[in-house]
């Protein structure tokens, strides 16, 4: 009799699933998708992701900003400034020159993939920790007096 009260008692927690016929689970399954969906257009989500729509239903086309429009006296600002919001996304490449005896000591060059050249970052020697000095220069001169120095 203990064992047939320890099995009544384990069965007291378990949740067994009901047997429901294919209609029956096809029918469950499409009303928790409708609700699903109900609780996601509340909120202003799309059921269904689409990587080329921007939220209002339709693609809209890429932002185009060509950074050859910005002057070379507002470049230092452009650069350390987020991305005007009319821009959205700027795609750029970060290109890594590692000739001659520079092999451990690296430049870095930031261009747009248009090919305009935005800024170049070398690390410092005789430093223990690594430390970037970033210009908008792409002569390896610049200094910390330098105009062009980030």
């Amino acid at each position: 009799m203990d064992s047939m009260a320890a099995d009544n008692e384990d069965l007291e927690g378990m949740v067994a699933p009901t047997d429901l016929s294919p209609d029956e689970l096809k029918a469950e399954e499409a009303r928790r998708r409708n609700s699903l969906a109900a609780t996601l257009d509340e909120k202003g989500i799309s059921a269904v992701f689409d990587p080329g729509s921007s939220g209002n239903g339709g693609a809209s086309p890429k932002p185009q900003f060509d950074v050859t429009t910005v002057p070379g006296s507002e470049m230092k600002q452009f650069l350390l400034n987020p991305a005007p919001k009319s821009a959205g996304m700027i795609e750029c490449r970060i290109i890594r020159e590692k000739g001659g005896l520079s092999k451990l000591f690296p430049k870095y060059i930031l261009e747009t993939d248009g090919g305009v050249f935005l800024m170049a970052a070398k690390k410092q020697k005789n430093n223990k920790t690594s430390k970037y000095v970033v210009t908008m220069s792409k002569t390896d001169d610049t200094g910390k007096d330098e105009e062009a120095y980030l």
